[in-house]
């Protein structure tokens, strides 16, 4: 949020996406089976939009996904 406020007059935003446990071979193979997990596609897609012209307006902002 720092970075935001003090590059805002800059045109630079600064936003963080901030997964829970990610579906990946690994993470499904050592978790217990009732595991809840955040699938990639989903991360991507944050991403994808906060780097997009859609989110212009958008900094200094934490993204939380959680399943």
């Amino acid at each position: 949020r720092a970075v935001a406020q003090e590059e805002r007059a800059n045109g630079v935003r600064a936003n963080a996406v901030a997964p829970g446990t990610i579906r990946t071979r690994d993470n499904v193979a050592s978790m217990p089976a009732d595991t809840r997990f955040v699938e990639p596609e989903s991360i991507a897609a944050a991403i994808i939009f906060l780097s997009s012209s859609a989110a212009m307006q958008v900094t200094g902002q934490l993204v939380e996904l959680t399943p």
